[in-house]
């Protein structure tokens, strides 16, 4: 079914909702184009709609917390302007944030933070993922001014049952945080599986407190089958924190992390280890090859080492 309004033709099949910077928030977002992602509308029905897809025609905002709890087999998902091959934005004010329980989707997003941290964790997204059916995915999304007053400046992800996770195609820019992970911090417990099927790229993200561990990528594989694999090429650009300049990697019982692409590290710094990386495990496994794996100019570090690797029992590298 096409509505025609304005001049402006919308496919409004039931699942769509419109919001644009010449929006209205007092319209009906599925037939008129809202301005908000506070609009009544998109509060209201992401609750009940069995499909729900928010589709930003040009640029919106969020000042308030936003949460996506439903666990629908269709994700609660927010796109771009499928009219133009380029990015649409959401601005985060002093309040915004995405706290994800249940199942969301994000693509080709840019989203650009406003103000100062006010979460606690996840500047952007704080995903708290729990049940069976809880389910995240980014595609293609850019970050930029990221900030969190404790953990993942930008995404902060916690996964506690068995099912897997796919991100990809990401940049996370000028993110920080106070202590752990600066741009992304994740932690994959009990036979979960975080897969990253496309690029990550770091650039000038970090940690800001002096026991602050991973200046752009915080993550910890715990519990036997957990996994975190990327399988595909990843860089840090000026990334910066005390403990892990460019990223922190706990491994305990089990989990087991493996890099199959290319991680270039430039011009990352530490002030005590690990001015690229720091990684301990503890029963844990990590599959990677330093030599081939990890590309590291000009890093640095005042206190031990580009790579500082903590082993308390023996693994595969």
């Amino acid at each position: 079914m096409i509505i025609c309004l304005s001049h402006q033709q919308f496919d409004v099949s039931g699942t769509n909702y419109y919001v644009a910077s010449d929006g209205d928030d007092s319209k009906d977002c599925r037939y008129n184009k809202c301005k908000t992602l506070q609009a009544a509308t998109i509060k209201v029905d992401v609750h009940y709609a069995a499909e729900f897809k928010v589709i930003i025609r040009d640029q919106t905002t969020i000042s308030s917390t936003f949460e996506l709890s439903q666990t629908f087999p269709s994700p609660r998902t927010f796109s771009n302007n499928p009219d133009f091959m380029r990015f649409s934005d959401i601005y985060i004010s002093q309040y915004g944030q995405f706290i994800v329980t249940g199942n969301a989707l994000f693509e080709v997003i840019k989203f650009t933070k406003l103000d100062q941290a006010q979460q606690q964790n996840g500047g952007a997204i704080n995903a708290q993922l729990t049940q069976l059916l809880s389910n995240l995915q980014i595609n293609t999304c850019l970050f930029f001014g990221c900030k969190a007053l404790s953990n993942g400046g930008t995404l902060n992800l916690f996964i506690n049952y068995p099912k897997e996770i796919t991100l990809g195609n990401i940049l996370f820019n000028q993110s920080e945080s106070q202590n752990e992970g600066g741009a992304f911090w994740c932690s994959i417990n009990n036979g979960a599986k975080l897969t990253i099927q496309g690029g990550l790229d770091f650039q000038d993200c970090k940690t800001l407190s002096d026991s602050g561990y991973g200046g752009a990528l915080y993550a910890s594989i715990n519990g036997e089958n957990s996994q975190l694999i990327f399988q595909y090429f990843v860089t840090f650009l000026r990334c910066s924190g005390q403990t892990g300049g460019g990223m922190f990697l706990r491994t305990l019982s089990g989990g087991n992390f493996t890099i199959t692409r290319q991680w270039t590290f430039t011009n990352c710094s530490s002030s005590t280890s690990g001015g690229c990386i720091y990684l301990e495990t503890n029963n844990g496994t990590v599959n990677f090859n330093p030599t081939e794996h990890i590309v590291m100019e000009n890093c640095t570090c005042d206190g031990s080492g580009a790579i500082v690797i903590l082993k308390e029992v023996e693994e595969e590298f």
